[in-house]
């Protein structure tokens, strides 16, 4: 199936994500803590008792629970000289911890935001990661060419979501991994695990989060808030970490919001042609993706 072109409502859409995602950037190269600074995700926070998947981290270690998110997402899926393509990689933290902690091979990192693809760039080695500007539902990469695409608390401002999952089915090779998570109406949690089985994306295993996700926010937001205004937050931070009473907040910890990590393998049949959510579902995600661009907008200078 050949993808139509965006609506313009859709594209004013991801262009008002990306000038978002910018000013962030802008506020952030104001702070002390820009440097160190590699995660954008509401991060993931283990409840009494609870395990985490993947390698130990100190107390200390920088943004910790948005790299034990990152943990949770990919599971025990094995990773050793994979080829990594990250969609919606932000300031490149998930691939730089899979560089670090899960020895894979060449990653790839595309992000809708020019600012933070040149973060990405004078962050990362040259010859192990390649950062490039584009948008989530037009995915930049030939058939059958990576073992895992990435995709962490991103999808939910694409205002055609499912374009990005044909696009994932198509760009995997046989038997590779799609390692998923996002917050999502918990309404649609049995539809995209249909939308996958229907695109070639077998769902090997899914685990709700929403409870871990609002411990991290619980513990985090405000000091965030903080931390990127530099003692001042700007107008509209409290959305962007999550802050309580916050509106993302409330999706997050009042029932309607489900937090959902979804480990899928690209089977070896052919993705189903025809469009799966039907309108009614598009017209309900492109509005709340339009709702997302208001509620992430700063008071920074040039908004």
């Amino acid at each position: 199936m050949t993808a139509s072109p965006l609506s313009t409502d859709e594209q004013a859409i991801g262009q008002g994500y990306r000038q978002n995602f910018d000013r962030f950037n802008d506020v952030l190269h104001t702070t002390k803590y820009d440097r160190y600074l590699r995660f954008f995700n509401f991060g993931y926070a283990p409840l009494d008792g609870e395990e985490h998947f993947g390698p130990h981290l100190g107390r200390n270690y920088p943004n910790r629970d948005s790299a034990l998110l990152l943990f949770q997402v990919i599971g025990d899926a094995p990773l050793t000289g994979a080829t990594v393509l990250e969609v919606g990689c932000g300031r490149g933290g998930n691939l730089g911890l899979l560089m670090e902690h899960y020895a894979v091979g060449r990653v790839f990192g595309t992000d809708i935001a020019f600012n933070s693809m040149e973060y990405c760039q004078n962050r990362y080695p040259a010859d192990r990661a390649t950062f490039f500007q584009a948008d989530a539902q037009f995915v930049a990469v030939r058939d059958a060419a990576v073992d895992a695409v990435v995709n962490v608390e991103s999808s939910g401002c694409y205002p055609d979501v499912e374009r990005f999952f044909r696009d994932v089915s198509r760009v995997l090779k046989p038997g590779g991994w799609f390692l998923y998570a996002d917050l999502m109406a918990r309404t649609f949690v049995p539809r995209y695990r249909e939308v996958f089985t229907a695109l070639g994306l077998d769902v090997v295993g899914e685990k709700d989060v929403t409870a871990n996700v609002a411990e991290s926010r619980k513990m985090r937001a405000e000091r965030q808030r903080l931390a990127f205004g530099d003692g001042k937050a700007p107008e509209g931070m409290e959305e962007w970490v999550g802050a309580d009473g916050s509106t993302l907040n409330d999706v997050l910890t009042g029932g309607k919001g489900a937090y959902q990590v979804f480990r899928c393998r690209r089977s070896e049949r052919a993705a189903d042609p025809e469009p799966q959510f039907t309108p009614e579902e598009h017209l309900e995600m492109t509005l709340s993706a339009a709702e997302g661009v208001e509620l992430l907008r700063l008071g920074a200078p040039g908004a």
